[in-house]
């Protein structure tokens, strides 16, 4: 008789946030008229979306995206180019009658094009929509919403997340841009897993493969006056992720801000590209970040943010970093971080650890209107426990204060947490040394985790599971621990289908962990197997607080064979397969132990039943052996061995 070890083996595609997502666009938006189109102070929505790309919980219609699959809470960021009459013009996201991250941008002539970009976490129930809305502080006869983007994503973890990170703090000039796109250069890498670094650009591993939400942005000036783009490009096409911005000389420094939601395979390559409106145009960066974090997950992730909403008071600015001291509200996991607004920052708390999605904006004005005086450069920051990073930073300039004019910025990153003393704080100074007063009438700080494998640990640590039939009429499952903390037992489950939807308890009583300092080893035997060829088990171990955790499934194969009871006993040779770590990316080791000596073949599928490897090692005699398996080429998923 042969005998089937089916061990699932999953190599975890790398994630971080929910899998509920959503992203509307406007690519190349059409002008939208009115008579007039929008009254002085009356919020209208944009139109013109066209492009979505959503999970199944979300769909597109009328201009705006709505929630079908529940509701929960969303990490909702917007960018918007837009150009129309000239006056004061104010953007906002629409959630059931209240806006949310709203920014001001002051458009001074009907060519200037104007980016501006906001984001902030928002509770979305079932059935609930997301709009864009503008209103200006005169009556609108045109508006012309050139690209924008929406997207939504529900903040969940998972571990390892494979996460990636560019940034360039450089201000080397790119020259000769004309209407075609050209490479962004200068970018050094930050925080990267799954993902590798070259040339300007990031290419991703067979474990980065799934759907991401990318956040770009740019502080840039120019020596030209000019209408520059923006995009992220995947393996060198047109990019569909734009933002366009404006810029009115050398002295101009203008931020630009673009998002949406990609798809990634192995091997797609990520860039960044610029074009102009015109040939000969220069581009400057000076500062900017691209993040590209995955949208798959299972469990909430500890969340944090804090803002300031149509505040009017002043911050005195010099060329010292100071704290934006004006922060009024937050919304965080209060088991992980903490809001004071006496201390206008955000403190983490004990279990608060590891890596964080930073996203913030910010929109500053002159508190004062209609005073005369110089361009000012404003630089913005986030500090970690006092220490502000390079980046993070934005540099917008204000024009003279007689123009009254707002700047938005945008920024993302990712930050390390490795303690309570790291707190965060919004941070700003004057670029050139100059003593001015500014307001942050508008700003967002958002922080999510990226929660990693080794930022947490399973009250218990298993080295294998896996069952064995002893004969036609029962199956031993084994299990063996390396730790054992706070483990109260266990126990084991059975279904006739993988998906594991009518599974039943197969113990008694719980069976109790035997908390030895060196790990354990468990069996216990199923003996009432019914007529069924092909049985899965789950083993779940249950925590002294009550929680509980599920490993498996593990397939096994019985051989029911009554036909002829006058055959000989079928000897059953023993041997046991298991392998560690489990899951695992990209290696792991394969270890079978032999009873008697006998006849060896290994096989690999994978969940479509397709051999992917084997290995045919012939007749071994009795003891223990071990191979490591390398799946680093193929696609994260399920698979199969068979000894």
């Amino acid at each position: 008789m042969k005998r089937m070890f089916a061990l699932i083996l999953c190599i975890l595609p790398i994630m971080l946030f929910g899998s509920k997502y959503a992203s509307m666009y406007i690519v190349n938006g059409a002008e939208q008229t009115g008579s007039p189109l929008f009254l002085s102070g009356t919020f209208n929505n944009v139109t013109g979306f066209t492009t979505s790309n959503n999970s199944s919980e979300w769909n597109l219609s009328s201009n705006a995206l709505t929630n079908t699959g529940g509701g929960g809470l969303y990490y909702v960021k917007y960018s918007l180019s837009y150009k129309g009459t000239a006056g004061l013009w104010d953007t906002q996201l629409f959630v059931n009658g209240i806006g949310y991250a709203e920014c001001d941008r002051k458009i001074n002539f009907n060519q200037d094009v104007g980016n501006v970009s906001g984001g902030c976490l928002i509770q979305i129930g079932n059935g609930e929509s997301i709009n864009l809305q503008v209103q200006c502080d005169t009556n609108v006869l045109t508006f012309t919403p050139t690209y924008a983007q929406i997207t939504a994503v529900e903040v969940n973890e998972l571990s390892t997340p494979s996460y990636a990170e560019i940034y360039s703090t450089t201000e080397s000039t790119i020259s000769g841009i004309g209407t075609s796109w050209v490479n962004i250069t200068g970018y050094t890498s930050g925080e990267m897993s799954g993902w590798s670094f070259a040339s300007n650009s990031l290419t991703a591993s067979s474990s980065a493969s799934g759907m991401y939400l990318a956040l770009f942005s740019m502080s840039l000036s120019s020596s030209s006056v000019a209408d520059l783009f923006l995009g992220i490009s995947k393996n060198d096409a047109t990019p569909t992720i734009v933002a366009r911005r404006y810029v009115s000389g050398t002295g101009d420094f203008g931020s630009a801000h673009t998002c949406g939601i990609i798809s990634i395979a192995e091997g797609d390559v990520i860039s960044l590209k610029t074009r102009a409106d015109g040939s000969n145009k220069s581009l400057t960066p000076h500062y900017s970040n691209l993040v590209l974090i995955p949208i798959d997950g299972t469990s909430q992730a500890p969340y944090v943010s804090m803002d300031v909403h149509d505040n009017t008071s002043g911050v005195s600015l010099s060329s010292t970093w100071e704290k934006e001291p004006n922060q009024t509200y937050s919304l965080c996991d209060n088991d992980n971080w903490s809001f004071s607004s006496g201390s206008d920052d955000l403190s983490p708390l004990a279990d608060s650890a590891g890596k964080y999605l930073l996203s913030y904006n910010i929109g500053i004005t002159y508190p004062n209107p209609g005073e005369s005086g110089v361009d000012i450069d404003v630089d913005a920051g986030i500090s970690i426990g006092g220490l502000v990073q390079d980046k993070t930073r934005v540099l917008r300039t204000l024009q003279k204060k007689d123009q009254g004019d707002f700047g938005s910025a945008s920024c993302n990153g990712i930050l390390t947490i490795d303690e309570a003393s790291d707190k965060i704080a919004l941070m700003l100074k004057e670029h050139s040394g100059l003593n001015f007063s500014v307001s942050v009438k508008y700003s967002n700080v958002t922080l999510i985790r990226l929660k990693e494998e080794e930022s947490f640990t399973l009250p218990v640590e298993l080295c294998s599971f896996y069952a064995s039939p002893l004969n036609g009429n029962s199956v031993e499952i084994l299990w063996e621990t390396a730790t054992e903390t706070d483990t109260y037992g266990y126990n084991v489950y059975r279904d006739y289908n993988a998906a594991g939807l009518t599974m039943t308890k197969r113990n008694g009583g719980i069976i109790l962990a035997q908390h030895q300092t060196t790990g354990n080893q468990y069996s216990f035997i199923d003996d009432e197997i019914e007529q069924y060829d092909e049985y899965y088990y789950w083993l779940e171990s249950s925590d002294l607080d009550g929680s509980s955790h599920l490993f498996g499934p593990f397939f096994v194969e019985i051989n029911h064979d009554f036909s002829n009871d006058d055959e000989p006993d079928i000897v059953y040779y023993d041997a046991v397969l298991s392998n560690y770590p489990n899951p695992f990316n990209p290696l792991t080791t394969v270890t079978y132990r032999l009873e008697q000596k006998t006849d060896v073949r290994l096989r690999i599928f994978n969940i479509l039943g397709k051999e992917i490897y084997k290995q045919t090692p012939g007749i071994k005699q009795k003891g223990s052996y071990s191979f490591t398996w390398d799946a680093s080429q193929l696609a994260s998923g399920i698979y199969f061995i068979s000894l």
